[in-house]
């Protein structure tokens, strides 16, 4: 089986999205790259079932201890399952910042997402996703202000 070129563009750009629309806390955005059935996986055996359940989950880790954050994927690898149905894997780096007062803190991540993408009408959408975290480094550190 081969997957054509625009579908691997389809892929790369949901993945590109999730990220984006991550950091721009635009929710509705955000929940639209899963499919309505998704399950998500973001602490170790917790799974999180449902569009709807995912964006509050996520929705509250974010926006419960970060000013801002900054996640880049990096070069993803697939596997074509079937013709609607690839399996991707997609390391990554986040930064969160927390600021009390004059204290900036940067939690710095390294990360790798497991993900099933399926053709959901005619849009890729992540169908499952599993974090796994790789390395994780903290502290205060001299910052210029962070932006409102």
């Amino acid at each position: 089986m081969k997957i054509e070129f625009s579908d691997w563009l389809q892929i790369q750009e949901t993945l590109a999205r999730y990220n984006r629309h991550l950091d721009d806390r635009d929710w509705n955005a955000f929940g639209d790259v899963f499919t309505e059935d998704a399950e998500a996986s973001y602490e170790a055996g917790k799974v999180l079932r449902g569009r709807a359940a995912i964006v509050e989950y996520v929705k509250g880790v974010e926006e419960a201890g970060f000013r801002v954050t900054e996640h880049l994927g990096s070069t993803f690898t697939f596997d074509l399952i079937e013709p609607d149905r690839v399996r991707t894997e997609v390391p990554g780096l986040g930064f969160g910042v927390t600021v009390e007062g004059s204290e900036v803190d940067i939690l710095f991540v390294g990360y790798r997402y497991a993900d099933e993408i399926v053709r959901d009408g005619d849009r890729w959408r992540i169908r499952q996703r599993t974090y796994s975290p790789v390395f994780t480094s903290h502290g205060p550190h001299a910052a210029p202000p962070v932006p409102e």
